[in-house]
């Protein structure tokens, strides 16, 4: 059976580039449960694609990962790696008519974008079914 996250529980994400330095090297971004809010927003995207999923543009994957960026990082710890601490900042977001607590615009623009979309993808990668809850 699956295991569901709470819609508060927070999971620690290192990138792929900082998994081989020591602990105190690593950047480390917490990430919150992608909200319904975001499947509503995805819902609309496909939508106006003619309800195929598969015929998303680059854009509006871009846009959701956006948004699943903003309403999922919750903060980090040791950013930027080996250099000195930025503060995680958030704001007021509504998304689909829904207000979510998100990460700040600024706080967003302080990323790397290829950095941006891994942690997006591992926030999203939250949602998904993996083979041992299949199993079980």
């Amino acid at each position: 059976m699956a295991i569901a996250l709470t819609p508060t529980a927070t999971t620690t994400f290192t990138l792929e580039a900082d998994r081989d330095k020591p602990p105190e090297q690593q950047s480390k971004f917490f990430l919150g449960v992608p909200p319904p809010a975001l499947n509503v927003f995805l819902s609309g995207l496909v939508q106006d694609c003619g309800g195929d999923s598969a015929k998303l543009s680059a854009e509006s994957t871009m846009r959701l990962m956006f948004e699943m960026l903003r309403a999922c990082l919750r903060g980090w710890e040791n950013f930027p790696a080996g250099g000195d601490p930025i503060e995680f900042k958030s704001e007021r977001h509504t998304l689909c008519g829904i207000p979510l607590q998100a990460a700040s615009m600024e706080s967003i623009a302080l990323l790397d974008w290829t950095d941006a979309m891994e942690i997006a993808t591992a926030a999203q990668a939250q949602q998904r079914i993996t083979q041992d809850d299949r199993k079980n």
